[in-house]
């Protein structure tokens, strides 16, 4: 379900003219809407028996179904929901059927993404959208996961055969590079955001850039996880995220062997 605003009081003071003027726009648009969707079943709907339920949106699946890139607008449909409880969906586009990663964030870093991707070191970024309520529609290429799979399972996982750590770690070390380089910041850099390949190649994936971005301006948000993960000190709410924070945890997950 989704909330279509605020909730709102209407004990309001006499004088507070700005949240009286605020109620009377929402009284305003229920209206609109109260008519519109009147006019909208009294035209549109199909009578109960004659209705083709096949292409309705499926109600377990975000309401948006379309991306703009390059000036195209292109239209997928929900396949299924990556992980259970997360917000990354897999969807089809609709004529050409290429898979397609969906996520959505309230936070993202469109140039540290782009910075990556260029250099195959993240999966092609095709748009980020803003939606209501200040969500972010992150559309990008879909990412064969039978192949790629998240480092952090090297520790969970013995049966996955995973290039060594001294093949890995320059390529991770040009990415991190490539992002400070351009005076930005990964902000997030566990073994969980590094996929990597194990078909015997030695390719790796950067992913979540949703704390990413400018040197100065990317802080961290609201409860930052420290159970179980290894981050410098002053990795907590509303600190500047430093290059320095990201070569930490580099060095965490790819120690210099002497």
């Amino acid at each position: 379900m989704e909330h279509l605003g605020d909730q709102l009081t209407l004990s309001v003071s006499w004088g507070d003219q700005d949240k009286k003027n605020r109620l009377a726009r929402y009284f305003g648009a229920f209206r609109r809407a109260i008519k519109d969707l009147r006019l909208y079943y009294e035209t549109n709907i199909v009578p109960t028996g004659q209705a083709d339920i096949t292409d309705l949106p499926d109600p377990l699946f975000p309401y948006a179904c379309q991306y703009i890139s390059e000036g195209v607008t292109i239209h997928f449909k929900y396949k299924a929901q990556f992980l259970p409880r997360s917000l990354i969906f897999i969807g089809e586009t609709l004529g050409e059927n290429d898979q397609v990663f969906v996520k959505y964030t309230q936070t993202y870093s469109v140039e540290a993404h782009e910075v990556c991707a260029h250099l195959g070191y993240a999966p092609k970024l095709r748009a980020c959208q803003k939606i209501n309520g200040d969500w972010y529609m992150v559309v990008m290429d879909h990412v064969d996961t039978t192949i790629y799979r998240p480092y952090s399972a090297r520790i969970t996982d013995s049966d996955i055969a995973f290039p060594s750590a001294e093949l890995l770690r320059p390529k991770v070390k040009q990415a991190i590079d490539a992002l400070h380089q351009s005076d930005l910041v990964h902000g997030d850099l566990r073994d969980t955001n590094i996929l990597v390949s194990t078909d015997g190649n030695v390719n790796i994936l950067l992913v979540d850039f949703d704390w990413s971005g400018k040197v100065g301006i990317a802080r961290y948000p609201v409860n930052v996880n420290h159970t179980g993960i290894r981050r410098p000190q002053e990795a907590q709410y509303g600190n500047i995220i430093k290059k320095d924070h990201d070569i930490f945890m580099f060095n965490v997950i790819f120690p210099e062997t002497e």
